[in-house]
């Protein structure tokens, strides 16, 4: 799907499309969209970014704005860890103290982006009290204002454990950062997903031009209001982002 056509198909409006960051170098390895937005303001991925969010920020009053910002796709390998960390650097780099959540513990591909290595924060411990989010908390090298909060890889999310984080973390969250960021797993590839839209205020979806089918779009919408997260209206709630040979923001 592009940005109209995702629109058309689930009602939502495109926020903006993103071009592609493809990988460079001899061997094509290296990943590094955040980069850009430093080393290449003027680029076609960076001017698209600092849009979106200033559209975005632009759409809601200061005493409403969403804190904790939840980022899914449909399935792998759309963008949408791409998008979710370049969107937390580009609100960083805008002024404001930006946690990314990399809820996504079978891939971790934000905190790759982002070049934060960590253990991440055990569950279990953050259930029972031992152990504080401050702690496994890691800044991002060369962003003044922007942290990372991680997990151990194969994490799992139970109703239980996200209840306890939303009641022992979540308050903190709201306080200590202007925006939240979370990069959860694809919507139809696992529950957790779903269950993190519960704590988020907003989800933004990811669908990739070309990849994107109608029908798994409108599945992962479909999936997320049953979980709680209708719109009120077509700005206050749903939004969307995608991948135009890349990613879009619808």
């Amino acid at each position: 799907e592009d940005g109209a056509q995702a629109t058309q198909i689930s009602g939502r409006p495109n926020l903006a499309t993103i071009p592609h960051v493809r990988r460079r170098g001899v061997l094509a390895r290296r990943h590094d969209p955040v980069s850009l937005l430093r080393r290449f303001p003027r680029s076609g991925f960076s001017e698209s970014l600092r849009s979106f969010f200033t559209i975005w920020s632009s759409q809601r009053r200061e005493s409403d704005a969403p804190k904790l910002v939840m980022v899914t796709s449909a399935s792998q390998h759309e963008g949408k860890s791409t998008i979710s960390s370049a969107f937390a650097a580009s609100a960083a780099l805008d002024g404001l103290r930006v946690l990314l959540l990399d809820f996504d513990s079978q891939h971790a591909g934000a905190s790759d982006i982002l070049h934060v290595q960590a253990e991440g924060l055990p569950v279990a411990a953050l259930a029972d009290g031992s152990a504080s989010w401050r702690d496994a908390v890691r800044p991002v090298p060369d962003f003044e204002r922007l942290d990372v909060l991680s997990f151990p890889a194969g994490t799992s999310w139970t109703s239980r454990l996200i209840s306890t984080f939303a009641a022992r973390v979540v308050p903190d969250l709201r306080e200590e950062y202007d925006l939240v960021v979370l990069d959860t797993p694809p919507a139809l590839s696992s529950a957790d997903a779903v269950r993190f839209g519960t704590i988020a205020d907003e989800a933004l979806v990811v669908v990739r031009a070309g990849q994107t089918t109608e029908g798994a779009l409108q599945a992962t919408i479909q999936k997320l209001e049953r979980a709680g997260k209708k719109y009120q209206d077509p700005i206050q709630r749903y939004k969307g982002l995608g991948e135009m040979d890349a990613e879009d923001l619808w």
